[in-house]
Parts: C-alpha cells; structure tokens; sequence
C-alpha cells in the first residue's frame, strides 16, 4: 500500500508498506514512512520578539503484528529520526537540541464484543533519544481504543493519557521538565472510493492537551484532515 496514513501521535506522512497474513490468523505490517512537511520554530522561547519557521523533517519505519498466534494480540514498534534543519535554540543551549530518535513500543489486546467490532486497550512506552539532554525523554501511555469493521469500512475511536519525563534540567526554566498527555482521536476509512477497490480515503479529528509543571510548554492541539491512499 502506498499512502497519507494519519495517526493520533504526529502529524500526516507518507508510508510504503506491505502486509502479510499468516497461516495462523495473525497479520504483520511493515513500512516505512517520512513526514517531510512539518515545521518548528527556530527559537521556540523568544517572546520579545517574531519567531522564524524552519524545516521539521520527520522519517522511520514500522512494524506491527496483529493477532498474535490466532489471538487477540498485538504489537508495534516504531522508530523515528527528527531532523530540525535551523535549529537555533540547540546552538544557544546545547541542553536543548532537538534532533534525534524516537522509539516507540505498544502492546496491547482485542476484545472481541460482536460481529466486526473490538474493544482494544494498549500500553505504551516511548524513548525519546535526543541529542540535547533537556530534551530527552521516557515516555509511557495508555489507551483505550474502539473499531468498527462493517463491509470493508473502518471507524476507529481512541482516547488515551500519557506521562514524560525528561533527563537534565531544563536551562531556561531552571526545573525538570515533566509533562502530562491527554488526547482523543476518530478515524473513518472508507475502502471501494468510487468503486475503485484498491482506492480508500479516511477522514479524521483529533484534540489533544499537553499539561507541563512548565507553564510555558502547555499547548492544547486540534488536528483534522482528509487522507486518500491506494493498495496494490
């Protein structure tokens, strides 16, 4: 498959994957992925005066399984490099250098409450490998998701919270930075697009909240979006 898939933990990219279904009943999902559209600050803590923009550079690659052994488990893991391309706050405070790996590992487990739909709780935990020590990061999550399958279609629905912690002292604000995550996430995927059936296009909706024991790094996120992809 080739596609704009969107997910509740960043913002769209283009993916390259396979899947591959096993005697078993269970399913495994590589790709590999790259947002090249984001943006960040070049100097996100300027407040006297105009921030600049500058290039946020996202890519990696993924591997799920589903139904494990013929069960109800299933696994994903996740890496990521993050390329900020000015990143002027990393050359004023090393502490707060921005580029990195992430790594990302989640487990979780499909209820089975009818015919097409799964109740699926999953455990979260995320290594934020960054080069600056402020900014590196344990992550841990947990979520409670719900999916409709009904005639090739798709509505996922999730809500989940999160915790961080980062490593060093934070050298503008004096403190360990630690933050709290909350966020809700719909997906609707609709396979067959003008029947065409390797053609599919999903609409999405998203709210997040970032509380922060630093006042200046709470945000609140609202993402939607329309997202076409194609299956071979």
């Amino acid at each position: 498959y080739l596609g704009t898939p969107m997910h509740d933990d960043g913002p769209p990219g283009l993916t390259l994957g396979g899947v591959w279904p096993l005697e078993n009943g269970g399913q495994i999902d590589v790709g590999a992925f790259a947002m090249p559209f984001g943006d960040a600050w070049e100097d996100p803590y300027l407040v006297d005066r105009d921030r600049n923009e500058t290039d946020k550079d996202t890519y990696g690659a993924k591997l799920d399984y589903t139904r494990i052994g013929g069960t109800g488990f299933e696994a994903g893991y996740r890496f990521a490099y993050i390329d900020i391309d000015n990143d002027k706050i990393g050359r004023r405070f090393n502490e707060l250098e921005r580029d990195g790996w992430v790594h990302a590992l989640r487990l979780g487990y499909a209820f089975q409450l009818g015919k097409g739909l799964e109740l699926v709780p999953t455990a979260g935990f995320t290594i934020g490998d960054i080069d600056g020590d402020a900014n590196r990061y344990l992550g841990y999550r947990l979520k409670l998701g719900l999916r409709r399958f009904h005639a090739g279609n798709l509505l996922n629905l999730s809500a989940g919270v999160g915790y961080r912690n980062y490593d060093e002292e934070h050298p503008i604000f004096d403190k360990d930075r630690n933050d709290t995550l909350f966020n809700v996430f719909g997906m609707y995927t609709r396979s067959n697009l003008f029947g065409h059936a390797p053609l599919f296009c999903s609409l999405l909706a998203g709210f997040s909240h970032r509380s922060s024991n630093i006042d200046f790094l709470e945000a609140d996120t609202l993402i939607s979006g329309l997202m076409l992809g194609y299956r071979f």
